[in-house]
Order: structure tokens, then C-alpha cells, then sequence
């Protein structure tokens, strides 16, 4: 008998879709956080300040990981996704509307990490939820490969953006960033039986995992 549609969709696109959303992550975070940096320089902040700047990125992370993940076992990894791609999309608003002060790019730096934060354990867990057995290291293998394109892509469009000189021009950035697509969520609604309540584990031990990888069930890898 043939299975509902609803219940496998497009199972290549949605990972392409992931994929890309993974990819997307990471360059939008591996653009903003160097610049973050070098705006601070430009405003000749101290050395004191610059490290408070580059925690700033960890701080919200570092409270809200064990959070984000019940919050994810309980809600769904798409509002998860929803909610960290519009951080991410605020961070660089913010960047380019307050980042002529400090209290700017903390805030900035701080919704940066927390979009960040939601986006990749969202498609952590999404993986987790959706490899059938036995594929999980080769689902994680390609996500892990996704995430890592865009860390490398982000500082090769710094210099696209920022110019040749040592520092870059970062309004140009800014505003490079803020013209571009806001980063969308990678999942798909739902049907009925992916709704059914899962075991809080999957999640939690897709956080354990590499920063960049994640477990399942229907979908093949």
C-alpha cells in the first residue's frame, strides 16, 4: 500500500533545505561575529571592552542551551528554527542600526548567539528525528559538512564586502548582510503522527553531539 504523501513529502528537497539552512547558519554568524570585532576596533574601544564583545556571542548560549533543547522537545524544532533564523535576522538590523556603540554590538553579538543557538539545535534535532536507523552517522556526516562550507564561506565574503584593506569596512558589511534574504526555517509542517509526543532523549543527546552535527526516523539520508 502506498504511504500517505503527507507523512514522507519530498524527503530530497527537505534535506537539500536543511542543508542549505545549515550552510546559511553559519556564514550569516561567521560574517557578523569577525565584524563585530572589527566595528569595536574602529571605534578604538579597549582591550577590555573587546573581550566583553566576544563574549557577548557565548553569553546567551552558554544560559539557554539546556533550555533551548526542552524548549525544542516540546514545541518542535520548526517554531525552534522559526524563532532562531528571526534572531539571526534581527542581530544584523541590529548591527547595522546600534553598532556605532558598544551597548549596540553587545546587544547585537547577543542576539547573534542566541539565533545561532536556536538554528542549530533545530536542525540538530531535525536530523535526529528524521534518519531512520542505522543512517545516523552519515546524516550527521553531511550536516556537519553543511555547517563547515558556511564557517568557511563567511570570512571569504568578509573580504568580499569589506574590501582589501586590514580593516575591513564594516558599514559595508553590515549593510551587505542586511540586504540579503532573511535565513528561513528548514521544516516542514508537521503531519498528525510527527506531532505524536517523542522521547525527550533524541534532542538531548543531539546536544551532545559535535557542535556541528544530529538522530531518528522516516526519512532517509
Amino acid at each position: 500500500m502506498r504511504e500517505p504523501a503527507a507523512e514522507h513529502g519530498h524527503p530530497r528537497h527537505a534535506i537539500a533545505v536543511l542543508l542549505a539552512h545549515a550552510v546559511a547558519t553559519q556564514v550569516i554568524t561567521f560574517v557578523l561575529r569577525p565584524t563585530m570585532a572589527y566595528r569595536a576596533i574602529d571605534l578604538g574601544v579597549p582591550a577590555a571592552w573587546l573581550g566583553l564583545l566576544g563574549a557577548s556571542f557565548a553569553i546567551a548560549p552558554l544560559l539557554l542551551a539546556l533550555p533551548a533543547g526542552h524548549i525544542t522537545d516540546r514545541y518542535g524544532e520548526r517554531r525552534v528554527a522559526v524563532t532562531g533564523s528571526l534572531l539571526l535576522t534581527a542581530s544584523s538590523a541590529a548591527f547595522l542600526a546600534l553598532g556605532h556603540t558598544v551597548p549596540g554590538l553587545v546587544t547585537a553579538g547577543i542576539l547573534l548567539g542566541t539565533g545561532h543557538l536556536g538554528c542549530v539545535i533545530a536542525q540538530q534535532a531535525l536530523v535526529a528525528n528524521t534518519t531512520r536507523h542505522g543512517g545516523h552517522d552519515a546524516a550527521f556526516g553531511r550536516y556537519t559538512f553543511a555547517a563547515s562550507l558556511g564557517q568557511a564561506a563567511g570570512p571569504v565574503l568578509i573580504a568580499v564586502f569589506g574590501g582589501e584593506q586590514a580593516i575591513p569596512d564594516t558599514g559595508r558589511i553590515f549593510c551587505g548582510r542586511a540586504a540579503c534574504p532573511p535565513c528561513s526555517s528548514p521544516c516542514r509542517r508537521r503531519s498528525r503522527a510527527a506531532l505524536a509526543p517523542r522521547p525527550a532523549s533524541r534532542t538531548r543527546a543531539a546536544m551532545c553531539a559535535p557542535c556541528c552535527a544530529v538522530p531518528g526516523s522516516r526519512t532517509r539520508w
